[in-house]
């Protein structure tokens, strides 16, 4: 009928179209006429699966296949399986190496009594000097 269909990259099972939804719907009506019947406890007198299912059939729907309607993208993987766990963007590179030193135990010795104000280290030193 001229609507184009293709894949969408958001799930294997789902399609895109240009096609009205009155086309659509026909599609549905069609496919379940054609032996895909729709199962029985899904269908109740007043429920609106019932009414959509029993409306008229406006289109010509048939689903033979194109051969002239061909691939873009043959060959190509649609949906790449995941290489690791949480393979996403990780966390950005720090540096371990704080001031040279290599373990935890050399950074905390380097980094001992550096929560001081400026202030105090310099009194600090100043008592030291006099002595």
């Amino acid at each position: 009928a001229g609507y184009k269909v293709s894949e969408t990259h958001a799930a294997p099972n789902s399609v895109k179209t240009d096609a009205p939804a009155e086309v659509i719907w026909d599609i549905v009506r069609t496919w379940v006429k054609n032996g895909h019947p729709v199962s029985e406890k899904r269908i109740k007198e007043s429920d609106v699966t019932k009414r959509i299912l029993e409306a008229p059939v406006r289109n010509d729907i048939r689903f033979d296949f194109n051969a002239d309607a061909g691939m873009d993208t043959e060959g190509l993987v649609r949906f790449q399986v995941n290489p690791a766990p949480y393979w996403g963007p990780g966390l950005r590179a720090k540096n371990n190496l704080v001031d040279g030193c290599a373990t935890k135990e050399a950074k905390r010795k380097a980094n001992q009594n550096k929560s001081k104000p400026a202030a105090v280290e310099n009194m600090e030193s100043n008592e030291v000097n006099k002595k």
